[in-house]
């Protein structure tokens, strides 16, 4: 599956194949807000959920390797 076939999709659609073909990569709480990273052929897929509920924010789906770095430990100088 391809970023824009993907982004096709409605939303229900877009989870199932998050949890049917993603693999997750890294998860964090921040401000009482959860994050969750998927990889998925070549994208990733970010589910934002409002605390510590099951109520989604957003789905994203990037290649942009920018929006990675919030999931990557902060480096001691």
């Amino acid at each position: 599956m391809t970023l824009e076939e993907f982004n096709l999709l409605p939303d229900p659609n877009q989870y199932k194949v998050v949890f049917s073909q993603g693999t997750f990569v890294d998860s964090f709480i921040e401000d009482q807000e959860r994050y969750i990273l998927f990889a998925i052929d070549g994208f990733y897929v970010e589910i934002h959920f409002t605390g510590y509920s099951d109520d989604v924010v957003y789905i994203k789906a990037f290649r942009t390797s920018h929006l990675l770095n919030k999931y990557l430990p902060e480096t001691i100088d």
